[in-house]
């Protein structure tokens, strides 16, 4: 019996060593402690804007600026277009351009001079570009340039239309030049060649989308008319206010092509 209870005490005191002995044991749960990899991402700078200078000082003047070269007019870099305000008084009509020795836009627009008066330019990408202002003596006038990084938006219609109207008033010139100043035909070629030219001009006047409409309607009215005068037609068309002002406006300006002279 007591053998029996020693037997009973060992294996009771070897149970509870093992009990203990887990209990000590070191655990193997992973850490929840962060480590590099998970650490958040340092964000990246953004960069500073770039500022672009697109100011420029008011030019003034009396009186038609030299033709050429004109004034000096500088556009500063980044400029895409430019915004003229033109400032005159007294009714009188004046005519401003843009020109550079490089460009083929020679626009030049007409107007009046009845307060302040804002037109747009294409900024040119050729060096030297000038202002050229023609205004009767004695007027005064001031020009503040608003340059934008914009590019100048050609309305594509009123391009194809001055373009056709060129050909056509080409042909016209030449047929008067032809029989008139040089004497290189005779009354029937006029005839026809002018007969050809209004053939093209009525087809342009009836689909025609642009405000030029009235002008080619007019234009051909003259070709037409039974009084017409036999090398005289292209001299008493008035294209800058029908015509020409909206190709101006548009920079597209007419292309003619002379057949005849230097």
């Amino acid at each position: 019996m007591r053998a029996a209870r020693g037997r009973m005490l060992a294996g009771a005191i070897a149970a509870l060593t093992i009990a203990l002995g887990g209990c000590s044991a070191p655990s193997t749960a992973p850490s929840t402690a962060p480590t590099s990899s998970s650490a958040a991402p340092t964000p990246t700078p953004t960069p500073e804007a770039v500022v672009v200078d697109l100011s420029a000082e008011p030019i003034s003047g009396v009186g038609p600026t030299e033709q050429h070269p004109g004034v000096a007019f500088p556009a500063p870099e980044g400029a895409r277009s430019v915004t003229l305000d033109v400032e005159c008084t007294g009714g009188e009509r004046f005519v401003i351009g843009i020109t550079t020795a490089m460009s083929l836009d020679t626009a030049r627009l007409e107007r009046t001079c009845t307060g302040v008066q804002s037109m747009i330019w294409p900024v040119s990408k050729s060096a030297a570009p000038t202002l050229y202002i023609w205004a009767p003596d004695g007027v005064a006038w001031t020009v503040t340039p608003r340059f934008s990084a914009d590019e100048f938006e050609t309305d594509e219609t009123i391009a194809a239309e001055c373009a056709a109207f060129g050909e056509i008033y080409s042909a016209v010139m030449n047929a008067d030049q032809g029989y008139g100043t040089y004497q290189a035909f005779g009354l029937d070629e006029w005839t026809a060649r002018v007969d050809a030219a209004a053939a093209d001009l009525d087809r342009l006047a009836a689909s025609s989308e642009t405000s030029m409409a009235p002008g080619f309607a007019r234009m051909l009215e003259l070709m037409r008319s039974p009084d017409r005068v036999p090398g005289e037609i292209s001299k008493g068309v008035i294209l800058n206010d029908l015509i020409g002002d909206a190709c101006a406006v548009n920079h597209t300006v007419m292309v003619l092509n002379a057949e005849f002279g230097g």
